[in-house]
């Protein structure tokens, strides 16, 4: 009788052991209750401001908090300071982004070749005619890349020229007041210029395509750490950007402005010209990382960066083919 209690002690023992250790166990593997994006606000990250539109989010059971921000830079800023779990940045912030933290780049989320531009008042035909003028960008920003390669083509280098770091907002006032002479930017200021500038001549001098500078990506990031310890939840965040981008790929012009152009403060004609300059797409392939690299490479010769980045190697691709693995080779 006794050894009977004994070996039902023990084994009982033994039951709630195991119990504790399968629970730690499951308590170890739970992944976030909320998810933080800080994204741009404009269509670069259009895939996330459609999946918060149509709730696509919350019918896969996922509880996302989107920020936009006036730039990928600014975003970029929060994600550091760790008020974010992704961030959507451009080329060059991504570059910053990669070279000094251990992220890996999720997936791309948007392209475009014309969204970048420079903008000018009436006297500037040209590069050459900006040397010694001053010129508003944003510094961090990819516009700084295609400015670069503006006024090489008149023979000029950032040290002919005085930059002036200003937001984008900042450098339509600054435009507009005279107090530069030309501003790096990106779309939709240029298509906004006459409502902006309603009594002054202000044109677009370059865009991405003036330069051969190709095209320009989203890239929609997080710490390592984040997806080892969330990958149920990275793999759906992505399965549901990747449902928003084929519901743009599909949605009439109609059904994209009536989703979209009011979450952009867009009139319908201003935005039906401007939300096809970008084209929404998920991958991660060879040809994005060499583009990526064309940045990184001019950003490591100006200083912006200290060290160059391998970005195949950091290239979450086991994490977007997962989701389809289509979208390896698209």
């Amino acid at each position: 009788m006794m050894n009977s209690r004994r070996r039902f002690l023990r084994h009982s023992l033994i039951a709630l052991t195991a119990l504790a250790l399968v629970s730690g166990a499951s308590a170890a593997r739970a992944e976030v209750d909320t998810v933080r994006i800080n994204s741009a606000a404009f269509p670069i990250s259009a895939p996330i401001h459609v999946a918060l539109l149509l709730k696509l989010f919350d019918k896969a059971g996922l509880n996302v908090k989107v920020q936009d921000f006036p730039s990928g830079a600014e975003a970029m800023e929060g994600f550091r300071a760790g008020r974010a779990d992704f961030v959507v940045t451009a080329f060059l912030p991504t570059s910053i982004l990669a070279s000094r933290a251990d992220v890996r780049i999720v997936s791309t989320l948007a392209g475009a070749e014309k969204a970048l531009i420079i903008m000018s008042g009436p006297d500037i035909d040209g590069p050459a005619d900006l040397k010694g003028k001053k010129i508003g960008l944003l510094t961090r920003s990819d516009s700084a890349f295609l400015l670069d390669r503006y006024l090489q083509a008149g023979g000029l280098t950032f040290d002919d020229v005085e930059l002036l770091n200003l937001t984008p907002s900042d450098q339509m006032a600054a435009l507009k007041n005279g107090d530069v002479a030309a501003v790096a930017v990106w779309q939709p200021f240029g298509l906004m210029r006459d409502r902006l500038f309603p009594d002054q001549e202000i044109k677009v001098l370059a865009d991405q395509s003036t330069v051969n500078m190709g095209r320009i990506w989203s890239s929609f990031i997080a710490e390592t750490k984040f997806i080892e310890e969330n990958p149920e939840t990275t793999r759906k965040v992505l399965g549901v950007l990747q449902e928003a981008k084929e519901w743009i790929d599909n949605a009439s012009e109609a059904e994209q402005t009536e989703l979209l152009a009011g979450y952009y403060r867009l009139k319908e004609p201003l935005f039906k010209a401007y939300f096809p300059m970008w084209k929404p797409r998920l991958n991660l392939t060879d040809e994005v990382a060499g583009e990526m690299s064309t940045m990184m490479n001019w950003a490591l010769k100006q200083g912006i960066i200290e060290k160059s980045v391998d970005f195949k190697s950091i290239f979450a691709t086991d994490v977007l083919g997962s989701v389809n693995p289509g979208l390896l080779s698209e």
